[in-house]
């Protein structure tokens, strides 16, 4: 790193902290936490000058009004005991119920429309939203009277588990890395859930069932795979030429990284799929 750099880095152990808000109109308020912990050593450490620190745990956490909460752990340990290598371990815990979805192709391109009705279009996304909340008379296997307020939603609940170690080649700028990631998927729909409705006579707020979902039906009929969730279980590796001088806050250097995943029922995952990476920063 730099001199004014290696100056300004904090010897010892030390916490840094933020408070973590948001607000969309999916997902509602969010409050959080996002937090570090540092082990950077002392300076007269030969590392010192030369990793961003010996250890560092990092622990966020953020709760929304929509119900959806996140936990992400990460423990990062460059140069391990003075040696080449370099260890991660991530765990991630999530759940979602606000995520959204309304068709695979272009046809989600078009004018606002209601499945149930796709002759009428709408103007604005206000217009459409009051039309879903709307009761409607129910199809084969709803109830009497449905409403589509939910219909274009679904909860999606993620466990992952991700352990890598790369170890240095020559003089540092060359790395290989390889990994091993699990993941436990699950997703639900909301039909027949009691939500919020609109009486079309009156006008007046109500409560009944959930309609269809459009993620179930395009699900029933082939359209889409993978709503039974499962277990995905992913080999990663990949090559990397770093040559950045501060990698928490760098000035200068480049980061060049090809990466693989393979996920196939061999290694015990439910899911089938090789994906290749291609990363380039220069500053």
């Amino acid at each position: 790193m730099s001199d004014a750099d290696f100056l300004k880095k904090k010897e010892g152990t030390f916490i840094t902290g933020i408070p973590d808000f948001s607000s969309d109109p999916v997902t509602g308020f969010g409050f959080g936490v996002r937090s570090n912990v540092y082990w950077n050593g002392e300076r007269t450490n030969p590392l010192f000058a030369y990793t961003p620190y010996l250890a560092k745990l990092k622990a966020n956490a953020a709760y929304y009004t929509s119900n959806a909460r996140e936990l992400v752990l990460s423990l990062d340990v460059p140069y391990y005991k003075g040696t080449r290598w370099r260890f991660k371990i991530d765990f991630k815990a999530q759940q979602n119920p606000s995520n959204l979805y309304f068709g695979l192709t272009e046809s989600t391109l078009e004018n606002l429309s209601l499945p149930s009705d796709p002759n009428t279009t709408f103007l604005t996304y206000d217009q459409y939203d009051k039309a879903r909340k709307t009761l409607r008379p129910g199809e084969t296997r709803e109830a009497d009277f449905v409403t589509d307020a939910l219909s274009n939603r679904f909860r999606e609940t993620e466990y992952m588990l991700n352990v890598k170690a790369d170890y240095t080649i020559g003089n540092g700028k060359w790395r290989i890395m390889g990994g091993y990631e699990i993941q436990n998927l699950q997703y639900k729909t909301f039909e027949g859930e009691q939500v919020e409705a609109i009486n079309p006579v009156t006008g007046e707020q109500t409560n009944a069932p959930n309609g269809f979902s459009l993620l179930q039906r395009d699900f029933d009929q082939g359209n889409i795979s993978g709503l039974d969730g499962g277990w995905v279980s992913i080999f990663q590796s990949a090559l990397i030429y770093d040559t950045r001088d501060f990698e928490p806050d760098p000035t200068k250097g480049y980061y060049f990284e090809i990466a693989n995943e393979y996920s196939g029922k061999y290694i015990g995952s439910e899911f089938d799929f090789n994906k290749l990476f291609f990363t380039r920063t220069c500053l």
